[in-house]
């Protein structure tokens, strides 16, 4: 007698002898009448609290799992009529197996040993010494160890040094600046010298360039200045040593007198008759004026002009 067969999605029915192959249920529901000779299988959707994950012919659904608090579980995903409710453990907590039935709490790192892999649902905690350089100073499951405080970095004194359970400990500010003010006095001192120098040189040079041109040191020469008038437009006697007449038909005795006249640096002796008053021409005295408008100097000839006293001929009754 040949054995039946029947598909994946099907199952063998055996009814007072007859077997057949009848069609599954899919996962949310259960087989609630078997397949006749003319009729399908037929299925019924599951209750609340109750599921079927995949195919089947079972004949009720089953029941959803429970998550106990007092077990440290908690809800992940709640219970469908396709799938069952999930369970987790809570923080700092871990499962010991697939189906997370028991939790256990995670390990907690000790001083000096700082956690290479945090703890999850399904693994404890990892944990490692800590290396040099290093510190963990916290017991727990979450801290990695931590770099140790570098003072020189931080311009300061190493107080105390980092172990592997505590952090380095820093002092006061390091002095780096013992070498900075002598320096800066030094360099203020040549900064001032050169100043003082330079004044020096440049007071000399300014006070040189104000010496007279007849003083002993070296000086700015002078080139004389031309006068201020040509010698053609002078109206005194050229003819020294002689007698002329202002008037030659006056009638009155002339009278002769010496007079020493300074004409553009020249002096020489002249007698200068006049009809009447006499006019005696003394030596010419030279005057220096400052001409404001050209900073030149100019020479004046300035004669004294006074009366000549009278001759014994020409008093009174004789």
């Amino acid at each position: 007698m040949a054995v039946l067969e029947c598909k994946t999605e099907e199952y063998l029915h055996d009814a007072s002898g007859v077997k057949r192959c009848c069609e599954r249920c899919r996962k949310g529901q259960y087989v609630r009448t078997d397949c006749g000779k003319s009729t399908k299988t037929e299925c019924e959707t599951c209750q609340h609290e109750y599921y079927t994950a995949e195919l089947n012919f079972l004949k009720q659904c089953l029941p959803c799992r429970v998550c106990y608090s007092s077990s440290n579980q908690k809800v992940l995903r709640e219970c469908e009529a396709s799938s069952d409710r999930q369970c987790v453990c809570k923080t700092g907590y871990y499962c010991t197996d697939d189906g997370c039935e028991h939790c256990l709490p995670v390990t907690l790192c000790p001083l000096g040993s700082g956690v290479v892999n945090q703890a999850n649902p399904q693994n404890d905690t990892v944990c490692a010494p800590c290396q040099p350089g290093t510190y963990n100073s916290v017991n727990d499951a979450i801290t990695h160890c931590q770099s140790h405080t570098r003072c020189g970095d931080l311009g300061k004194e190493v107080k105390s040094a980092g172990t592997e359970t505590t952090d380095a400990v820093c002092g006061a500010f390091i002095s780096r600046c013992h070498w900075i003010l002598p320096t800066s006095l030094w360099a203020g001192l040549v900064v001032t010298s050169l100043i003082i120098i330079l004044i020096c040189i440049y007071w000399r040079a300014k006070r040189q360039s104000y010496m007279p041109a007849n003083s002993s040191g070296p000086g700015i020469p002078v080139e004389p200045a031309p006068p201020s008038f040509a010698p053609a437009e002078l109206k005194f006697p050229t003819e020294c040593n002689s007698h002329w007449s202002l008037d030659q038909k006056a009638t009155e005795p002339l009278f002769i007198n010496t007079a020493v006249i300074q004409v553009n640096g020249y002096t020489s002796d002249c007698e200068v008759e006049a009809d009447g008053t006499t006019i005696t021409m003394t030596t010419s005295e030279r005057f220096s004026q400052s001409d404001h408008s050209n900073g030149m100097r100019r020479n004046d000839i300035r004669p004294s002009r006074y009366l000549s006293e009278p001759q014994e001929d020409e008093w009174p009754g004789t």
